[in-house]
């Protein structure tokens, strides 16, 4: 009987210290914190005396805590928007399946045409440098997983009672408050950052299935891009073969000029291809190296 009291008496003081830090830790910000600090410098307090470290202490776990904050609400959010996102990139692949990637406007002149391949190949090297960064990110999911369910065992063995200190905006600063303060600020942090990584670990399947849609989508994306390209180039070359013929075209194969001209647009021809061809390569390379 005497134990199962005890038991009871212990819970209710660890559910009412539960209420208090819950109630004193809205009243205690970094921004309070900061004017302690303000108002012991301001008295002349030396900056690494105990006490202002103490303060700032509380201060950068206050900054930690908060941070674990956002993020945990960033995950549940990412959460609950899953079906969404996925839907929206499901249609954009879609999109994407309908795409003729080949197909070039016709009447476009070299100008026009060079434009777009420029165009098209940044397109294709950004596209490929995102997808390298997300098959990083889709490789470490096993061990980042196993990293978080260590650091949350650790979390819970180091955790105990909440602290919940005194918070009275009007007192002067001293060095029990800010002992108490960094004790609570401790706490607050460590209880954050367990949410956080808890939030982490249960939205993991969910933003991982997110991302190898994203990867899909990039892999679509460098297909369409790589096959236009390839078209603009084939275009291009085109222009060229048209460009030689008209230059021959014009001058009466008698004119002395005539093998001149045609020498001249044959050696155009040619560096305007090896040009064709030294982009692509360039290309290539940029693509391998991102």
């Amino acid at each position: 009987g005497n134990c199962r009291g005890l038991t009871i008496t212990c819970l209710l003081f660890f559910a009412a210290q539960q209420l208090a830090w819950a109630q004193s830790e809205s009243a205690l910000t970094p921004a309070l914190v900061e004017i302690r600090v303000a108002a012991l410098l301001g008295d002349g307090t030396a900056e690494d005396s105990e006490i202002v470290a103490t303060y700032k202490a509380a201060r950068e776990l206050l900054v930690g805590a908060e941070k674990y904050e956002q993020e945990t609400l960033q995950y549940l959010d990412a959460l609950t928007n899953a079906p969404v996102r996925r839907a929206e990139i499901q249609s954009r692949i879609e999109v994407l399946e309908e795409v003729e990637a080949a197909a070039i406007p016709a009447g476009l002149e070299r100008e026009a045409l060079d434009a777009r391949l420029i165009i098209t190949r940044a397109e294709l090297n950004e596209a490929s440098g995102m997808l390298e960064a997300l098959n990083r990110r889709l490789a470490t999911r096993e061990r980042s997983a196993s990293g978080i369910r260590a650091r949350l065992a650790e979390i819970q063995a180091q955790s105990g009672i909440p602290v919940s200190p005194a918070v009275d905006t009007a007192a002067a600063p001293s060095l029990a408050e800010a002992q108490a303060w960094r004790d609570a600020a401790a706490y607050r942090a460590q209880a954050a950052e367990r949410k956080a990584l808890s939030a982490r670990l249960d939205s993991q399947p969910q933003r991982y299935d997110i991302l190898a849609l994203e990867r899909a989508e990039l892999e679509l994306q460098q297909r369409v891009l790589s096959d236009r390209a390839r078209a603009l180039e084939q275009a291009l070359s085109g222009q060229i073969a048209v460009a030689v013929d008209a230059a021959s075209a014009g001058i009466d194969p008698e004119d002395p000029s005539f093998v001149l001209a045609q020498e001249l647009a044959d050696s155009d021809a040619q560096l305007r291809g090896e040009r064709i061809d030294l982009d692509r390569r360039l290309a290539d390379v940029r693509r391998d190296v991102a």
